[in-house]
């Protein structure tokens, strides 16, 4: 096909994912007007395209990076290998900690779904609540994501400003990244409402492993590290 009929707008916004991806440190809108040849305002444009579909994403240093989206789609075939993985032992998980809902969920561009769930409620079936999403700022499987991939997070606090849906729970922003802190410290996320002790860990790859489970039936701390260390190694092996 001749140069001429091919589509010049996606052209130009494959040669700028292109280019971003070649710089693991992004890049900013001064350094790609010098590489693409393009216009500040046809830039600014196809880059603002991008960023809605979360191809791209620009971080606090105003450099644009390659978003969650790109990655979802290179590795569609290992994230599908992962969650047959996943699937496989969840029920092994509900048997190790009986009366306990687990959860496995992800962060998508600007969406923290839950992709499968086990509960007391339904014993031994594993759900797909594809539909469920989980609240930033306040559910602890959004917290933990939000604390471990931060530049990824960016489009989904763009999506719930901290305003509107974060400041009731934490006051400030400056409490909550202080909360984010403590979560990297400890290495999970955990919090105990209406009688429901409620936890989460990070996984590789923007995943987080979730459980809520009554009082009475709650365990020690490591023993729910146990299980997500399990999961872990179970689920990514070596490639953590």
């Amino acid at each position: 096909m001749p140069y001429s009929e091919l589509v010049q707008s996606l052209l130009r916004g494959l040669d700028i994912l292109k280019h971003i991806s070649s710089h693991p440190d992004g890049m900013r809108l001064n350094e790609l007007t010098a590489v693409t040849g393009l216009k500040k305002p046809t830039l600014h444009n196809l880059l603002r395209t991008l960023i809605a579909r979360g191809f791209v994403f620009k971080d606090n240093m105003n450099r644009f990076n390659i978003g969650p989206a790109l990655y979802e789609i290179s590795g569609s075939g290992t994230l599908a290998r992962r969650q047959m993985k996943a699937q496989s032992i969840f029920t092994s998980l509900a048997e190790e900690l009986p009366g306990c809902t687990i959860t496995l969920s992800s962060l998508s561009v600007d969406t923290v779904r839950c992709l499968l769930r086990i509960s007391p409620d339904a014993p031994g079936e594993l759900q797909r609540p594809v539909e469920r999403c989980f609240t930033p700022y306040v559910m602890v499987s959004s917290i933990v994501l939000q604390a471990a991939y931060p530049e990824e997070a960016v489009r989904l606090e763009e999506r719930y400003p901290f305003d509107e849906y974060g400041v009731g729970m934490w006051g400030s922003q400056e409490n909550f990244s202080a909360a984010k802190q403590k979560v990297l410290q400890d290495g999970f996320c955990s919090r105990i409402s209406q009688r429901t002790l409620s936890l989460a860990f990070a996984m590789p790859e923007y995943y987080a492993l979730g459980f809520s489970s009554p009082i009475e039936y709650k365990y020690e701390i490591e023993k729910y590290r146990e299980v997500a260390s399990n999961f872990r190694k179970a689920v990514w092996g070596s490639d953590t």
